[in-house]
């Protein structure tokens, strides 16, 4: 029995020094990011239970230079579809509503609402048009009805980008729809369903809905661009837009709640849970991704949107989770090559002292420049405070890349003109005296919105 004691003492012992060891190389990376201005947030790593790395990186205020640390509360952005994708599936399991349920069933004149089902809302398979990127919707001055009025007006009236269920195509209406659907049949506010039925359970204190609004010493600024010593403050979406798409806050710690409910089946028996993890289309399940990673399947969400920018990550085998809270919308380092270089380390495939991103930085300038007719297009051209386009190649076509990395491909339509798939507008790019193009014009709901190149 003693002998027993030792080798479960000796094995626990282990455990513990090399968990020690990993932590201390995956610190020695996170501060490799954040002392070249690529992170600024909070990161929580956690495997087999056993938290590996919960800190905070850079500054959540730079003007007080507030520190951020693991209760910093930063928006969530579209990682609000994780908790509005637990809600649907916990009215779906009391049978209160159902996945196959189509759209016509709670708002009857709701357009093409008898082809597009609740999972189609989900997995952002229903061809919806998106109002998020709708410039002219989103410009508060201009529109003085209210947020859902004006929504629900634009969305009836433009056509569906393609048929319900036969392709991927991001779209925050999708999960706008699911939030009025679950108003509908919770019978309650989203916010007063998402405290009784997960924020409670979860013991998730610092976690909400109006984060405009909200009051705490912990709340992040957000931040468009860091750079050393120069930054520049956000404009925060009004609640009433992001609503039940983009807009929960919360802090890496929390999320790690979360994680560990889900994980447990506290939330929802397993059968249920797992319909949240089954891919539709392009490797797009409800709220989550499903991709390989280090040769490992994970579960995966990004999310960027004005100030904030997120990754959570999963590997469900290994119970290894991943969350990244970031108060900078532009970081120059994408998430989701930091989490690669981290998962490397927790896999033993990297050593920590490498420098990971001068490799980085060294693969891009080796990158041969990409020849197209489109070239002189490509590049960041800001048409509002709050909208931008960075334009890039994707194989052959031309793609517009929103702020929350939402892609758009512009078909073209003639010299220099481009239409932007499934969106009622016409993209004209301008050339100066030099035949450079560093200016655009967005041609859409019958007003003609500059765009200026800045990068």
């Amino acid at each position: 029995m003693r002998c027993l004691l030792f080798i479960s003492f000796f094995l626990f012992t282990s455990y513990e020094s090399g968990a020690q060891s990993l932590q201390s190389r995956l610190e020695k990376m996170m501060e490799t990011y954040a002392g070249n201005n690529d992170f600024n947030g909070s990161v929580l790593i956690a495997k087999k239970r056993v938290v590996l790395l919960s800190k905070g990186y850079g500054y959540s205020d730079y003007e007080t230079k507030s520190p951020n640390n693991e209760n910093t509360i930063f928006q969530l952005g579209t990682l609000t579809e994780l908790f509005t994708t637990q809600l649907v599936l916990s009215l779906d399991s009391k049978a209160a509503m159902g996945l196959e349920d189509k759209v016509d069933k709670y708002f009857p004149d709701f357009p093409n609402g008898n082809q597009i089902t609740v999972k189609n809302l989900l997995t952002h398979s229903s061809g919806l048009y998106d109002y998020s990127i709708d410039t002219v919707l989103l410009r508060p001055k201009k529109n003085f009805k209210p947020a859902r009025v004006a929504i629900m007006e634009s969305v009836q009236n433009k056509p569906l980008c393609f048929y319900p269920g036969s392709k991927y195509g991001y779209c925050a209406t999708d999960y706008y729809m699911a939030g009025l659907i679950i108003e509908k049949v919770g019978r309650w506010d989203y916010d007063d369903l998402l405290k009784e039925r997960i924020l409670k359970s979860c013991k998730m204190y610092r976690t909400g809905t109006d984060f405009p609004s909200l009051s705490d010493n912990n709340k992040a600024t957000g931040y468009e661009h860091i750079f050393a010593d120069t930054w520049q403050k956000a404009e925060i979406p009004d609640t009433g837009y992001s609503f039940t798409s983009y807009g929960l806050y919360s802090t890496t710690a929390d999320m790690y709640k979360f994680y560990q409910s889900l994980s447990t089946h506290k939330l929802l028996p397993q059968d249920w849970q797992d319909l949240a993890y089954t891919p539709l289309k392009d490797q797009y399940a409800a709220g989550w991704k499903v991709e390989r990673i280090n040769g490992k399947q994970f579960l995966t969400h990004e999310s960027n949107t004005p100030g904030f920018s997120g990754y959570v990550l999963w590997q469900k085998q290994d119970d290894l989770f991943i969350v990244f809270l970031q108060n900078n919308k532009t970081p120059r380092m994408p998430l989701p090559v930091i989490a690669s270089g981290l998962i490397k380390c927790i896999y033993g495939t990297v050593e920590s002292k490498k420098p990971v991103v001068q490799q980085i930085e060294k693969s891009k300038v080796e990158e041969p420049e990409p020849v197209s007719p489109f070239k002189k297009y490509l590049g960041k051209f800001q048409f509002t405070e709050t909208f931008s386009l960075n334009f890039v190649l994707r194989g052959d076509e031309l793609i517009g890349v929103s702020a929350d990395l939402k892609e758009i491909r512009m078909i073209p339509e003639g010299p220099d003109t481009f239409r932007p798939d499934g969106i009622a507008a016409v993209l004209q790019f301008v050339k100066d005296n030099n035949g450079r193009v560093n200016k655009a014009i967005l041609h859409q709901g019958g007003e003609d919105v500059p765009g200026k190149r800045v990068k």
